[in-house]
């Protein structure tokens, strides 16, 4: 089965941990200083566009996958990371 992608990396480069929320599923993430995630949303419908819309707070980072995709990941170093922070 082929897949449409849209890839984003994230890094943080300030001196404290910011959380990050990936929408429209909840899923919550922290990002630590000088740490780049890699946040790849896939859908399985080849005629369709979607996209990440990123929103910047003090501490927060939302990314929302736009549009129409099935699933997302959440990387770091090759390793794929599970929801949640602290």
């Amino acid at each position: 089965m082929k897949y449409k992608l849209a890839k984003v990396e994230i890094c943080n480069k300030v001196n404290h941990p910011i959380v990050i929320i990936i929408e429209p599923w909840a899923n919550d993430y922290c990002i630590l200083p000088e740490e780049t995630f890699e946040i790849t949303a896939l859908s399985d419908k080849m005629d369709v566009d979607f996209y990440f819309h990123v929103v910047y707070s003090e501490n927060q980072i939302d990314v929302w996958a736009e549009g129409q995709c099935d699933d997302f990941s959440v990387m770091l170093n090759g390793k794929e990371l599970e929801c949640g922070h602290n």
